[in-house]
């Protein structure tokens, strides 16, 4: 049987980077239930643009740090804050779960890091308050941007890290490409 090439994995292999999306600008790309405080109205249908806006927006206010553990539970700013992380070339941190030992043991191992949250944490102070960016305390107006970011193939995208059931939570590392 003979492997078939996709054509945007061929296309991926002669480029350094690939774009965060591949959808058209006026493409709706999310539909948010309830209110969120960082978008600053009760918005209901998101499109390309204004997600594009959301990320530039948020990419602005991180920490110049090379690891952020994202924590948000709402979906959308998940999201948003994942890619805004893409665009300043960090690195998301995902812990299977928002415990204070998680949280401390992944803090021991990238010291460089700081939490991404949505107002999630049980306890707010486990790494101190200068060592995270709540977006509930900021606001995600839509920032001009037309242009779709390129992320470099080779950048660590993330590191999820398993439950950990049978010892310690192993990193797998995810690259963009």
């Amino acid at each position: 049987m003979q492997a078939i090439d996709c054509p945007f994995e061929v296309e991926q292999r002669q480029t350094a980077s690939a774009p965060l999306l591949t959808r058209g600008p006026d493409q709706p790309l999310a539909t948010i239930l309830t209110p969120l405080k960082p978008l600053g109205k009760n918005q209901t249908q998101v499109n390309v643009d204004e997600f594009l806006g959301h990320v530039a927006a948020l990419a602005a206010e991180l920490p110049d740090a090379p690891y952020a553990i994202n924590l948000c539970s709402n979906r959308y700013l998940f999201l948003v804050s994942f890619c805004a992380c893409l665009t300043r070339t960090q690195t998301n941190l995902l812990p299977p779960n928002a415990s204070d030992g998680t949280l401390q043991s992944i803090r021991e191992r990238y010291p460089d890091s700081y939490l991404l949250h949505d107002g999630c944490l049980q306890n707010p102070d486990i790494l101190g308050r200068s060592a995270q960016l709540d977006l509930n305390q900021i606001r995600l107006g839509s920032r001009a941007t037309s242009d779709i970011p390129e992320i470099a193939l080779a950048h660590l995208a993330a590191v999820v890290f398993t439950s950990g059931s049978t010892g310690q939570p192993k990193a797998v590392e995810k690259s963009w490409n």
